[in-house]
């Protein structure tokens, strides 16, 4: 449906099994105040939410793998964008791929968490859509 939230993740080879760990135990966790079944059988939410919105309950994760590489990382996010119409791109953690992720998601209009550091990508101008979560 048009309401379900979609993200779009960017992967390198190194990565990507702690990545995906961790996008699967979050999306369990959110999962947890929408579905009673998995919250008896795992527990109550570590990260409560309160009043989440209905389309959270149905968000999906579609991740494509960019290795490392800004031009992979820009085909991959602009696959995500323009063909699985997501609502946000989360990644990479090299800033190459970084960059080029974030100005395409600028120029869609699409947020960007970059999970890399680097001063260009405070920017405001030139990635109005990126948001930095690296250290």
């Amino acid at each position: 449906a048009a309401d379900n939230l979609k993200v779009g993740m960017t992967l390198t080879f190194v990565y990507d099994y702690n990545f995906i760990i961790t996008v699967i135990m979050a999306h369990l966790d959110l999962m947890k105040h929408f579905n009673s079944t998995i919250r008896e059988r795992f527990g109550d939410p570590i990260l409560p939410i309160e009043n989440p919105h209905a389309n959270l309950s149905t968000m999906e994760v579609i991740t494509r793998e960019c290795g490392a590489n800004a031009v992979n990382a820009m085909i991959a996010s602009q696959d995500l964008i323009l063909n699985h119409r997501v609502n946000a791109i989360a990644g990479d953690f090299y800033f190459g791929s970084c960059e080029s992720a974030g100005g395409l998601a600028a120029a869609n209009q699409v947020p960007h968490i970059a999970m890399c550091v680097g001063d260009t990508l405070g920017d405001r101008v030139r990635y109005p859509y990126t948001f930095r979560n690296g250290a």
